[in-house]
């Protein structure tokens, strides 16, 4: 994505980076396993990860400071709204899980469903200005969590 209109915030590029790696005729054959595992280049972990996801259901790592609040419900809508007509749930503030998508383990089909709405929903909310005022540095967080929430993937 061109940064300079998302203002310098280079995490929105994470969704488009993903939505690129999803274009390539063989990223399946590159990536022989099922299940893609998502992390960010600064977290360490000192135990193995468990693989507790399953299609249709991922597991990510659930942030407190995400919870689902009243006062977001609005701008919500509105993203939950954006693209061609992905939602398969109605627009609902409270089933926006608080989670993010670093660290997340997720089925490729399911990873093949949400990059592109995640993609939408991140750039959607970066250029909403009392959504980009409210969410701040965790917005792109927001966007993998109401794509996920807008097309009914249970983490």
């Amino acid at each position: 994505a061109e940064l300079s209109k998302f203002k310098g915030y280079r995490v929105v590029n994470r969704p488009h980076s993903v939505v690129q790696l999803l274009a390539l005729p063989d990223w399946r054959e590159k990536i022989p396993e099922e299940y893609v595992f998502i992390a960010e280049t600064d977290h360490i972990f000192m135990h193995p990860v468990p693989n507790s996801a399953a299609l249709g259901s991922p597991a990510a790592y659930i942030f407190n400071y995400m919870g689902p609040n009243p006062s977001f419900e609005e701008l919500i809508k509105r993203v939950w709204k954006v693209g061609s007509g992905e939602a398969s749930t109605p627009a609902d503030y409270k089933k926006v899980q608080p989670i993010g998508p670093s660290p997340v383990i997720i089925h490729k089909r399911d990873l093949e469903k949400v990059a592109p709405v995640w993609n939408e929903k991140a750039l959607a909310l970066k250029m909403d200005r009392e959504a980009d005022g409210k969410l701040g540095w965790v917005i792109e967080m927001w966007g993998y969590a109401v794509a996920s929430a807008s097309i009914g993937l249970e983490h």
